[in-house]
């Protein structure tokens, strides 16, 4: 009978419990939010990242009627702002602009100390960028096709930029060589803009851009445009074929943008923060803005961005294995 008591004591006490964080769950999702939401770039300031971080500050300003601000949190390849989001409260006032970055991550990196998929809670992707593949200006191909052939010919031979080691435009790269079946040299460099000065002397002869930092040099003509890495035609170059109308479809590759909270945010307020980006989504005014950046809205489900980490990550982990690329 004792042991009977005290069974029937600690389920009590659990249901209670249990009751208790119900409740609390509940009232903080109908004062969210309660003060200041701060949205934190783990990149430096002027990034597509950044640019964005503050567009949604601005209008999550507007509908929740409560200061957003943004928080640039760069260092340790995006950890630090990682980090600082994935140890703060889980009650919706602390979020982070993530990227495709943080799928890329756990196939360059040995000892990965944070996961994107525990560490974090998906709400939602926003937007995406396809990229440009770029040759030099006096390549003597003008195609993908042509490109592709003179280096299947001559293995070894070409050789492409990326802004540094496993980077999406690193791994976007190596997607394509293995299924063209061609061979060139990684120049790694210190960021997009030495990559691309390089291209436009001639130093390199081939780099993954995007419109938004390649497109006035394309139509300069210091680089010559020949694919869109992306589903969809460019935005500023709609009469460049994509990948998968050139034969390449498992090349396919987007700069992706998407906006994640603490684990354990309730979804409650998960939910209140997708409502707040589905009215942002349908504004005509945000719709000029990203395509003023060539950047395409591509609002998902937190179910959605969640199954994508998981895919991606286990993509990348087989092409860094195909590539030789080594976790550092």
């Amino acid at each position: 009978m004792a042991l009977d008591r005290i069974a029937i004591d600690r389920r009590t006490f659990s249901l209670g419990l249990a009751s208790s964080l119900a409740g609390a769950t509940l009232a903080s999702a109908q004062t969210f939010p309660s003060q200041t939401i701060r949205i934190i770039n783990p990149n430096a300031p002027g990034g597509v990242n950044d640019v964005l971080a503050r567009l949604y500050a601005n209008e999550f300003q507007t509908i929740f009627g409560k200061p957003c601000i943004v928080e640039n949190r760069p260092g340790a390849g995006g950890d630090i702002g990682f980090e600082a989001v994935s140890r703060a409260d889980p009650d919706g006032h602390t979020l982070l602009m993530g990227s495709i970055s943080l799928t890329v991550k756990p196939a360059i990196t040995a000892n990965l100390k944070l996961d994107p998929r525990k560490d974090l809670k998906s709400i939602a992707r926003v937007a995406s960028q396809p990229m440009v593949i770029v040759l030099r200006p006096d390549f003597p191909a003008d195609t993908l096709d042509g490109f592709i052939k003179l280096a299947r010919e001559n293995p070894g031979k070409y050789s492409y930029g990326t802004p540094g080691h496993g980077t999406p435009q690193h791994f976007g790269t190596e997607m394509l060589c293995s299924e063209a079946g061609i061979k060139m040299k990684h120049v790694p460099y210190r960021g997009a803009a030495p990559a691309m000065m390089d291209l436009s002397s001639s130093h390199i002869d081939f780099y993954y851009g995007t419109e938004t930092s390649a497109g006035g040099l394309i139509k300069e003509g210091k680089m010559k445009a020949v694919a869109g890495t992306g589903a969809k035609h460019l935005s500023m170059f709609p009469q460049v074929k994509t990948l998968v109308e050139l034969g390449y479809p498992k090349s396919v590759i987007d700069i992706w943008y998407g906006v994640f909270g603490p684990p354990g945010l309730p979804a409650a307020i998960t939910d209140q923060i997708v409502s707040a980006l589905k009215k942002i989504d349908a504004s005509p005014d945000y719709k000029t803005k990203l395509a003023e950046l060539a950047i395409l809205n591509s609002l998902s489900t937190p179910d959605e961005l969640s199954k994508q980490l998981e895919v991606e990550i286990a993509q990348w982990q087989r092409v860094a294995a195909a590539a030789g690329i080594k976790p550092e």
